[in-house]
């Protein structure tokens, strides 16, 4: 019982190793494995990781971040496409079965839903790029000088 209480002390005193907190056994490995699952599913690291290389303990991954934008629009705008085309081919085919009409409905539908995917993703990608270009300029407006 007095050997328990004696671990329990000891492994709760806070102390330093090498210029940074000592932490209870296992969980120094425990936060390196979070820290790289958060990076690698595009998150930021919540805690500085002593050991990157980085300015203020950031990771190596955060010059990839306009390339994870660019990765998560294009997964947007093929989703949007894909999602119009199966709606407009499913509600052809339930018509059709329902009707007993098949396949004149699904050939209505189908093409329908293409039509309606191509124009969601020219809609979301003008207000994208309309986002971009207005975050663009409020930044070229922050750095100038103004003029009236």
């Amino acid at each position: 019982m007095h050997d328990e209480t004696d671990k329990r002390a000891k492994r709760d005193q806070p102390g330093t190793i090498s210029g940074r907190t000592a932490r209870p056994d296992g969980l120094d490995g425990f936060a390196d494995k979070l820290r790289k699952v958060r990076v690698e599913a595009g998150l930021k690291a919540e805690t500085p990781d002593p050991h990157a290389t980085g300015p203020n303990g950031q990771a190596d991954d955060v010059d990839d971040a306009p390339r994870q934008n660019s990765f998560g629009m294009a997964m947007r705008l093929s989703t949007d496409l894909v999602a119009a085309v199966l709606v407009g081919g499913f509600i052809g085919w339930m018509l059709d079965d329902w009707l007993g009409t098949k396949p004149v409905l699904l050939l209505i539908f189908f093409p329908l839903g293409v039509a309606a995917g191509i124009v969601n993703v020219f809609r979301t990608a003008n207000r994208m790029n309309q986002q971009s270009e207005a975050a663009n300029s409020d930044a070229a407006d922050d750095g100038s000088d103004n003029r009236s």
